[in-house]
């Protein structure tokens, strides 16, 4: 009976720490994925309008 109880408790405890460590182990992976990700994106293009010119007379003043 002793060591049946024994299992079932040793059992658990297997359990626990697995589940425990996947969970750390998870936290981790994510972590150094985004810190990847973040380090290879490279910035979006910056849009750059242009506009044709044409002469024209110039007064001053305000209007």
């Amino acid at each position: 009976m002793f060591v049946k109880r024994f299992f079932i408790i040793v059992g658990i405890l297997l359990l626990l720490i697995v589940v425990c460590g996947g969970i750390v182990a998870f936290n981790l992976f994510r972590d150094s994925a985004i810190k990847q990700y973040f380090a290879t994106m490279k910035p979006p293009a910056a849009t750059v309008s242009t506009v044709i010119v044409k002469p024209s007379e110039w007064t001053p003043g305000v209007e």
